[in-house]
């Protein structure tokens, strides 16, 4: 299939390349079955589609996130706080209402339209950060589970959920190369046997204060599937950085940005640290 092609896929909306994801019309009336019963959670959903029409230009690659490659973990670079609002939306409606449940810090939560239309994605919730202004950390228990998110993560791979991780950790507003990047994902990958689908956000314009509206392109590699030697293993450290490496560079050819970084800001986490941002 060309990329001048229409796609056209099993469960999901018409995409045309180039083109905004769909007509406001197609979108309100797309099936979400997965979420019968929960109407507040479709008109949530389509709500959020329609405001990332304009905003997201089809692209080849989203028939990879189709509910049939369940699970698997998305992992895209991060360059605005908007790919988490929006991209989950538009994935539920590509799916048919099945969700991509993404990791979330704890700091969007504590806005109360945000966080309600967040949570509607059931995400992971990590409070690994302090609050921003730090008065507000006496609502941190709120968020807190007794499992870790990293914990979380496992056992909703391990039950057939999808998850959407941003591995650089952080929203990365150079427009040249990706962040180290966490490993978080690649450990979850190892651990679960779980497909990692690489994914490239390459925007119209540069962002600013993390929130741009420009145009972007959203693109999504073929699945990686990990080696098996280390399912439910603790997973040797070398494995881990070659597994990181290599979700890195697909995520650096799919979005158009080098990696490794000429300065790395940060070193590879560790293997307890937090999976995302």
């Amino acid at each position: 299939m060309t990329v001048e092609a229409q796609h056209t896929h099993k469960d999901a909306w018409p995409m045309e390349v180039g083109k905004p994801t769909a007509e406001p019309a197609k979108l309100w009336r797309q099936p979400l079955p997965e979420m019968a019963g929960r109407p507040g959670r479709r008109v949530c959903c389509r709500s959020l589609a329609l405001l990332g029409r304009s905003w997201l230009k089809a692209a080849p690659g989203w028939e990879h996130a189709l509910p049939a490659n369940d699970p698997f973990i998305l992992a895209p670079n991060h360059g605005s706080r908007l790919e988490a609002l929006l991209l989950p939306a538009l994935l539920a409606l590509h799916r048919q209402g099945r969700q991509v449940h993404f990791l979330a810090d704890w700091n969007y939560f504590l806005w109360p339209l945000l966080g309600s239309l967040m949570r509607m994605n059931d995400p992971v919730i990590i409070t690994r950060k302090p609050a921003r202004p730090r008065f507000l950390n006496v609502f941190k228990p709120r968020f807190q589970s007794a499992e870790t998110s990293y914990q979380q993560a496992r056992r909703r791979l391990l039950a057939g959920q999808s998850l959407g991780i941003f591995p650089e950790g952080t929203v990365n507003r150079r427009t040249q190369c990706l962040l180290p990047g966490r490993t978080g994902v690649a450990r979850l990958s190892l651990e679960t046997g779980a497909a990692v689908i690489p994914a490239g956000i390459q925007w119209a314009g540069r962002p600013s204060l993390g929130l741009n509206l420009d145009a972007v392109v959203v693109r999504m590699g073929r699945p990686l599937w990990p080696d098996t030697a280390h399912l439910g293993t603790q997973v040797p450290a070398p494995a881990v950085r070659q597994w990181h490496e290599t979700i890195m560079r697909a995520i650096a050819d799919l979005s158009g940005k080098s990696w490794p970084p000429p300065n790395p800001e940060n070193n590879y986490a560790t293997a307890h640290s937090s999976p995302a941002n």
